[in-house]
């Protein structure tokens, strides 16, 4: 289990601001700090179809089932 430690950086000539934040951080409830981290660092996985690997596979196979008709086809002419 990793641990993610967060932190806000604040002007050093604000004691208030970093009261006020303080304040802040710890009236967030652990539901809340979940969410806020989930929806801020989360890792979201695109899977992306590879059409290259349908050309790469359906082409040869395309280009005999091509051969074989034109194969077929000569051979029904040179009968008639």
């Amino acid at each position: 289990d990793t641990k993610l430690e967060l932190s806000v950086a604040l002007r050093n000539d604000s004691p208030d601001l970093l009261s006020i934040f303080q304040k802040l951080i710890t009236s967030i409830t652990k539901k809340e700090k979940d969410r806020i981290l989930n929806k801020w660092i989360t890792v979201k996985y695109e899977h992306k179809f590879d059409y290259s690997l349908v050309g790469k596979v359906f082409l040869p196979i395309f280009f005999f089932l091509g051969m074989i008709i034109f194969y077929l086809w000569t051979v029904k002419l040179k009968r008639e």
